[in-house]
């Protein structure tokens, strides 16, 4: 106790008044994650600096104190909570604010790492300009980085990753020195791209204190469509035809199944049933068209343009469509956006964030189905997500307190098997690794990269951050 008082008085050092929190303090806010266990925290420093972060890695490091990272909190792989031994010091970048430098002519954003999502696009909305990144959760700019976050509109925009022009990291290393990677230039070859390591590797190697983003341009124009495809053998044919239609215009393209969207509908009484018929196929896709030029007098609208081509892509031989909506943009949106907490209305989850070659989301789904019903009959499989880009939400609902710890480890060995080795695909998306996925990292990643992870981090940040080890 002695010690640990003397820790908290070096580390206050570092910090303003008041941002050393104790558990005294009541640290609720920063032990209990979005989705996942809760932990418990030894203190919570909250540096309004980059140099204060800085100083405080560097302390806790030379003193082997045990530091997790915490930006948003909106995490789902138990990356930024402590667990539950209470040594682990919680190191937050809610109060990290010291820099947002919008420059209109370079279209770029740099800024620090405590901002929220939804308050830089607040602030930027009347210069016409966004951080085109949409997610369910509003995250802080360092977790945005750290987990290379994607979001339904990748498809058009890309990740965090391509709209990231320079980072400030902090190494983990005894020193912590702050280092700038990356520059404001959009050409850059004068040296390697450091800042790559760093986006989407959590804090294994540091702490991310700062962004420059490259922004889009605000769409002036936004439509969407429900479509119902003949069967899953249609859906990739549908995308290509809109792509090959709509080019860059083609901003998302979603797909939800009949029961996650029963499970939304369910649970918000004000959502209405997709289509006149009030009957649900088995897969409903979401299209979203964009534009951010102005609509000329005369050409038609993209409303027009987007049901000429559904039109046009009904009367294909194939006959890839059953059924379309057309509608407010905002109501189609939202069903979308209902699944996730329709879903954990409905019973325990067991979900798995997972991405694929474009070309083997449907088959990978097909087969999860087929497999699953005969293993795993008391669960409700009710998959979403990103079928544009790759991405896939495969969840489980189960009845309350039905699965176990070793029915649940049954459910995600079958699962990662399933998408990693016989599908080729990722065990993580877009969420990170994290201390939820550390063991399915150490059976899935290649050897070869996790020698060159381990080299890198003895190098350059060989002190430990958090639970995940490379």
């Amino acid at each position: 106790m002695i010690q640990q008082a003397a820790h908290f008085e070096a580390l206050q050092a570092h910090l303003n008044a008041g941002d050393l929190l104790r558990p005294e303090d009541g640290l609720e806010a920063y032990e209990h994650p979005a989705r996942g266990p809760e932990g418990r925290a030894a203190c919570v420093l909250r540096p309004r600096s980059a140099e204060q972060v800085s100083g405080i890695l560097s302390y806790c490091i030379r003193n082997q104190l045990p530091l997790v990272v915490q930006s948003g909190h909106t995490g789902l792989v138990n990356d930024g909570t402590p667990d539950m031994s209470g040594e682990q010091m919680v190191l937050s970048l809610a109060k990290l604010r010291e820099t947002f430098d919008y420059n209109p002519v370079n279209r770029s954003l740099r800024v620090s790492a405590g901002f929220r999502l939804s308050e830089i696009n607040a602030r930027l909305e009347e210069h016409g300009v966004f951080l085109p990144i949409d997610l369910g959760a509003d995250p802080m700019v360092g977790g945005l980085a750290a987990t290379n976050t994607g979001g339904s509109r990748l498809l058009r925009y890309g990740g965090v990753r391509k709209q990231v022009l320079a980072l400030q990291v902090a190494l983990a290393s005894a020193e912590a020195p702050l280092v700038n990677l990356g520059s404001h230039c959009r050409k850059d070859n004068s040296a390697p791209d450091w800042k790559q390591v760093f986006i989407g590797s959590g804090a294994v190697f540091g702490v991310i204190t700062e962004c420059t983003f490259e922004l889009s341009r605000r769409p002036l124009a936004q439509e969407a469509a429900l479509l119902a495809p003949r069967d899953d053998a249609a859906i990739d044919e549908i995308l290509m035809a809109l792509e090959a239609r709509m080019g860059s215009r083609l901003s998302a393209f979603e797909s939800m199944s009949m029961p996650a969207v029963r499970h939304a509908l369910n649970h918000v009484p004000g959502l209405r049933a997709p289509f006149s018929s009030g009957e649900l196929p088995e897969q409903i896709l979401l299209v979203e068209v964009s534009q951010d030029w102005p609509e000329m007098e005369g050409t038609p609208s993209l409303n027009e343009q987007l049901m000429s081509v559904i039109e046009e892509i009904w009367s294909l031989p194939s006959a890839p469509l059953l059924d379309a909506r057309f509608g407010n943009h905002s109501d189609m949106w939202a069903l979308r956006h209902t699944i996730s907490e329709g879903l954990r209305a409905a019973g325990d989850i067991v979900a798995f964030d997972l991405s694929f070659s474009r070309d083997r989301v449907n088959a990978f789904r097909q087969t999860a189905r087929e497999q699953a019903a005969i293993r795993f009959p008391m669960l409700e499989l009710c998959d979403f997500g990103h079928v544009g880009d790759g991405g896939v939400h495969l969840n489980f609902v189960a009845p309350r307190g039905a699965v176990d710890s070793a029915l649940r480890r049954e459910i995600e060995d079958w699962a990662y098997r399933l998408a990693v080795e016989t599908f080729d695909g990722s065990f993580s998306a877009e969420h990170g690794i994290g201390r939820k996925n550390q063991r399915v990292y150490d059976a899935y990643a290649p050897e070869a990269v996790k020698t060159l992870s381990r080299q890198f981090k003895a190098t350059v940040a060989p002190g430990q951050i958090g639970s995940f080890k490379p």
